[in-house]
């Protein structure tokens, strides 16, 4: 796994003076192996084809669960989340469908 992956969550909390402001904290730094989606697989999945589409697969050992509203950085770039997995194949393993953040 060659690809370094940060999950981060965003938090609501209260800025004291009656209103809310956002802090976002990392849940886990993880290894993956990203690939590039191809126009039927982006299609497939609800995208346009102009989106820069990749799957992700990972180890996840952690009860955290993964969803669509947390944040993720993949070598240092922004990504949605816009599915996840079971990966059949690995113990422990998930597979992420992630678009490009422009």
């Amino acid at each position: 796994m060659r690809n370094k992956v940060v999950l981060t969550t965003h938090t609501a909390v209260s800025d004291g003076a009656g209103g809310w402001t956002s802090t976002s904290a990392t849940l886990a730094t993880v290894w993956a192996d990203m690939t590039p989606m191809g126009a039927d697989k982006i299609l497939r999945y609800g995208m346009t084809l102009e989106q820069q589409a990749f799957e992700l697969n990972l180890h996840w050992p952690f009860s955290t669960d993964i969803d669509s509203k947390k944040a993720i950085t993949v070598d240092g770039v922004s990504y949605r989340i816009k599915s996840v997995m079971p990966l059949s194949n690995m113990k422990d393993g998930i597979k992420m469908i992630i678009a490009k953040v422009d």
